[in-house]
């Protein structure tokens, strides 16, 4: 996948995939990475395409200081 897709699936409890505009915003949506099985935070601003980002300590990419 490359950066400019936008992930917007992701795995409920349950083993089902959901659609990021289908869930609460933030980390309280409770989903996880399909792939990694890391879990995920629903990002639906006003600005950006609405997205899921990994929660996550271990890359790179740690959104998580800024929720």
């Amino acid at each position: 996948m490359s950066y400019e897709e936008v992930f917007s699936w992701a795995e409920n409890a349950e083993g089902k995939m959901v659609h990021v505009d289908t869930v609460p915003n933030g980390k309280r949506c409770g989903y996880i990475c399909p792939n990694c099985h890391e879990q995920l935070v629903a990002r639906q601003g006003e600005v950006n395409a609405h997205g899921f980002a990994h929660l996550s300590h271990d890359r790179g990419a740690n959104i998580s200081r800024f929720l």
